[in-house]
């Protein structure tokens, strides 16, 4: 099983890659202290279908942009619908018709076929971020741990063979040559008359 912190930086990476490939998706949400208003981040962009096109009328707009969006999940508040939506730059907020429980929620971009909602995420959405996890008592108090921390491992290097048995001025020479090369692999000199050079040939003779 894949534990918290290496699933977050998982995550993260696969953000970045999202980004690179021109791919859109929901980033987080944000709850309001109410909780009967969500803000949704975006990955990229605020998609244009959800702003109101040219010489539509405000029911209209609320009424097309409604289907696009859906809230799954719940155990005992279910049939959570978006009620009014304003778009952003990169961000929509979105106020549902009802207040969900403690379970975690799912708002979700889905494709509009023929009028219709189909469940398929977005176009141009990549899956995995067609929807976002999001909970109505974030800010309630709670008897559970608070979640800690994923601290991401620090990027693995290679690292050079290093000779500990090494002992005479050749091996201590070559030892601090290839040391060198990792940590400073901009510097190529090796001509005697160099500065860095003399003082390898010093510290290897010392």
């Amino acid at each position: 099983m894949i534990d918290q912190p290496t699933l977050t930086c998982q995550n993260e990476q696969r953000r970045q890659k999202v980004r690179g490939h021109k791919l859109n998706g929901l980033d987080y949400i944000e709850v309001s202290e109410d909780q009967r208003t969500l803000t949704a981040y975006f990955i990229d962009e605020t998609p244009p279908e959800l702003f109101p096109e040219k010489g539509e009328e405000p029911a209209v707009y609320q009424k097309r942009v409604s289907k696009l969006l859906r809230v799954e999940g719940g155990r005992r508040i279910r049939d959570i619908r978006a009620e009014q939506i304003e778009a952003h730059k990169d961000f929509i907020v979105v106020k549902v018709n009802k207040v969900g429980d403690f379970s975690t929620y799912e708002l979700c971009l889905v494709e509009i076929r023929d009028g219709r909602p189909t469940g398929k995420p977005f176009p141009g959405f990549d899956p995995r971020y067609s929807c976002a996890a999001f909970s109505f008592k974030i800010g309630c108090p709670s008897d559970l741990d608070c979640k800690t921390e994923a601290v991401c491992p620090p990027e693995q290097r290679d690292e050079p063979e290093i000779n500990y048995l090494a002992k005479d001025y050749a091996s201590f020479r070559q030892l601090i040559l290839d040391r060198l090369a990792l940590i400073m692999p901009d510097w190529q000199e090796r001509h005697v008359p160099d500065i860095g050079v003399a003082l390898v040939e010093v510290l290897a003779y010392v």
